[in-house]
C-alpha cells in the first residue's frame, strides 16, 4: 500500500521477481525491515539472505536510487562499551551472520549500480 507517491510499503516474500519489478519500477527508495521467521538453522539464515539479496538486485534494476535496511546491532558482537556503525562486522550467532551478510550484499549491488544505500 503506497504512503505517498514515492514510498512503497508491502509485505511480501520476494520469491517471484515480476510483481516486485513493477511495483518498485515507480518509486525512489525501497525500506526493507524483514526477516524470515521458522527454526533457527542453515536454512533460516539462507533463506532470509536470499530474500534479501534478491530484494538488493531487483529494487536496483527497477531502478531505485535509495535501499535502507535495518540490519541490526548484532552485527558487532560480542559487545564493547564504545561501538558504531564504522566497527568490522563480527557476528557470534546465524542471525548476526545473517544481517552482517545482507550488509555485504547490500553493499556490493550499491557498488556495482547507481542505487545508494543506508544500513
Amino acid at each position: 500500500m503506497p504512503l505517498t507517491k514515492r514510498l512503497l510499503c508491502a509485505s511480501l516474500l520476494v520469491w517471484s521477481a515480476a510483481p516486485w519489478r513493477d511495483a518498485l519500477s515507480t518509486h525512489e527508495a525501497c525500506v526493507h525491515l524483514a526477516l524470515i521467521w521458522g527454526d533457527a538453522d542453515d536454512d533460516l539464515a539462507l533463506a532470509d539472505l536470499r530474500a534479501s539479496a534478491r530484494l538488493f538486485e531487483l529494487a536496483a534494476d527497477a531502478g531505485v536510487e535509495h535501499m535502507i535496511y535495518t540490519s541490526s546491532a548484532a552485527v558487532h558482537r560480542p559487545w564493547r562499551p564504545r561501538m558504531d556503525a564504522r566497527d568490522a562486522l563480527r557476528s557470534a550467532d546465524y542471525y548476526g551472520a545473517t544481517k552482517a551478510s545482507g550488509e555485504a550484499f547490500l553493499s556490493a549491488v550499491c557498488h556495482q549500480r547507481a542505487m545508494r544505500r543506508l544500513t
